[in-house]
């Protein structure tokens, strides 16, 4: 192996950083002391006498280490970067050619742009002012023929839903019945919720088109005929009505409504909320309630005749009527009936000939008015289905012996919502109410913070329990005894399952209800610290005695019968004894 020391460093590469030509510096191992000297001054010897070290062969082959290490980067570095190089020049002549090509088709397409923007210039406005000729020739025409200064658009539209026949079917719903609940938010009615025009989406299939003329006319008709509705309606906003909720064209002719129609928002009308348009013929017998704008037939009216009403506004501010809350001025209301005492004609004002209410018996008397108006009919309904209707004459007493049952369910009380049962001209929907019963109510009086006294059954919530200290007892009560009188205020009735704390000083009760003058023994059985018993009344006396324990009828057969046992056992020894001393004497 050479022992030469290299006296160059190889040469380092465009900005690499220069290579060091000093020896690394060894750390000194762990555990050997560190000499206090310079290195060359050190007798190795001195510390390790086993260990022989050349140190020029040390620091040869360090050095030659190092060399290879530097050759070897500088090579690999210098490969690299040539590489580097040739890629970087042919992405370089790549770019600028494609550059070069896009820049020139650019170029071309602005140029040709400019070229064809020149020529539009100059043909379009051409185009543009022979289509505009041609379009004022047609105005010209079109002038002539329709004649538009003397005709209004919405003179184009004619509503013939008046001149409905029996026979005509198109555009047309007849004989219609509901007998259900019908819900909803706006334009809510029972038959129908909106009579208007609605656009159609393809134009060209509403019309044949021919070369006869363009001046064209349109016929409309919806119409709403000998329709009833018995079925409540049920609004939260505007426009609710008996048959119709809104109507802006169409007729409704000889219609029917019973059902009750409410509503939070405004114009509500027993047969059509709104109407812009005709009614006639229609009857209404319902209540009412809202906001405003309220009428027994319409809550805004147009046109309204021959229709009669008999009804009730429950709930409502302002515009309230029996024909109508509110109508249109250019509107005519004529030949219209109600009952009087109802709410007056329009707005709270009658009409004669319009608006004009009549006595109940000369209202009968209309030879066109439906029947519904000849009695009064009572309605008892448990959760919206109808249990029983009664029907009255006008102004008859309702009697107690006609209200129906209510239908039980179980867990809860019912009862028939209060109503006026004296001289009732109205129909009237009763509802049953029902509220969860109450199995136990105690006594205010406690003994050891525990209720004395408690009393199960089936309870309303507002029934409660009284109970009275009495000084009477059983005559034979010589000990211990405590008297009561309960009063249970009970809305139903018995019977009672009774519950009553003992005394801690009583050791044997026995408690006694006082019935016809008399104490008689109550059956009872023990539960914790109360004494159970039974009482069919909700009003009665009870004591509870403490007696002593007292031995009862089996216990003295059987006693008696051991001792009849004993004495003849006894009476046999003795005869068995005399026996025995005659035969010894013999």
């Amino acid at each position: 192996m050479p022992t030469a020391t290299p006296t160059a460093t190889p040469t380092a590469l465009p900005g690499a950083t220069a290579t060091p030509t000093a020896t690394p510096f060894l750390h000194w191992p762990d555990g050997v002391p560190t000499p206090s000297a310079d290195l060359d001054d050190i007798n190795w010897q001195d510390y390790y006498p086993d260990i022989n070290i050349n140190r020029e062969d040390v620091e040869k082959t360090i050095n030659d280490t190092q060399q290879y290490v530097y050759e070897d980067a500088s090579k690999v570095l210098s490969d690299l970067q040539s590489s580097i190089r040739g890629h970087a020049a042919t992405i370089s002549d790549r770019l600028s050619s494609a550059h070069n090509s896009l820049s020139s088709s650019f170029s071309s397409i602005i140029s040709n742009m400019r070229t064809l923007n020149s020529m539009l210039d100059t043909n379009d406005q051409i185009i543009l002012n022979d289509f505009q000729a041609i379009i004022d020739e047609l105005n010209v025409i079109t002038d002539l023929i329709t004649n538009p200064d003397s005709t209004d658009p919405e003179d184009r539209y004619s509503d013939v839903s008046d001149e409905d026949q029996l026979t005509d079917t198109t555009g047309k719903v007849m004989n219609s019945v509901n007998k259900g609940k019908i819900n909803g938010d706006v334009n809510v009615g029972g038959v129908a919720g909106s009579m208007s025009r609605e656009n159609n989406l393809d134009p060209e299939d509403d019309l044949n088109l021919d070369s006869s003329t363009l001046n064209f006319r349109y016929k409309e008709r919806i119409v709403v005929r000998d329709c009833e509705n018995f079925g409540k309606v049920e609004g939260k906003k505007d426009c609710i009505g008996g048959i119709v909720g809104d109507m802006t064209l169409g007729s409704i002719i000889d219609c029917i409504n019973s059902g009750s129609v409410t509503s939070d928002g405004s114009k509500l009308g027993g047969i059509a909320g709104s109407s812009g348009t005709i009614i006639r013929g229609s009857s209404s017998k319902c209540s009412l309630s809202g906001k405003d704008k309220i009428g027994g037939i319409a809550g805004y009216g147009t046109n309204i005749s021959d229709c009669y009403s008999m009804i009730q506004i429950r709930e409502g501010e302002d515009y309230l009527g029996s024909i109508a809350g509110n109508v249109d001025s250019s509107g005519e209301i004529t030949n219209n009936y109600f009952v009087e005492g109802c709410p007056a004609g329009i707005d709270g004002i009658s009409y004669t000939g319009k608006a004009q209410p009549i006595s109940y018996q000369d209202f009968l008397e209309r030879a066109d008015l439906p029947v519904v108006f000849q009695d009064i009919v009572l309605t008892f309904e448990a959760d919206e289905r109808v249990v029983s209707t009664v029907t009255l004459s006008y102004g008859e007493n309702f009697n107690a012996s006609m209200l129906p049952q209510v239908p039980e369910k179980e867990g809860y009380i019912g009862e028939w919502a209060d109503f006026d049962r004296n001289n009732i001209t109205f129909d009237q929907t009763i509802e049953a109410q029902y509220v969860e019963y109450i199995s136990t109510i105690e006594s205010n009086e406690t003994r050891n913070d525990r209720p004395i006294l408690l009393a199960e059954g089936t309870f309303h919530p507002e029934d409660y329990l009284v109970m009275t200290s009495l000084s009477l007892y059983p005559e034979d009560a010589k000990t211990k005894a405590e008297c009561c009188k309960v009063s249970i205020h009970n809305s139903y009735g018995g019977p009672y399952t009774i519950r009553y704390l003992l005394p801690e000083e009583m050791k044997h009760t026995t408690i006694e209800l006082y019935q016809h003058g008399q104490w008689v023994p109550a059956q009872t059985q023990t539960d914790g610290s109360y004494l159970v018993f039974s009482s069919d009344k909700s009003e009665f006396v009870f004591a509870c005695v403490d007696r002593p324990e007292t031995i009862n009828t089996v216990t003295i057969l059987v006693l008696s019968c051991l001792l009849v046992i004993l004495l003849i056992i006894v009476i046999l020894i003795i005869c068995q004894k005399r026996k025995l001393k005659k035969h010894k004497k013999h």
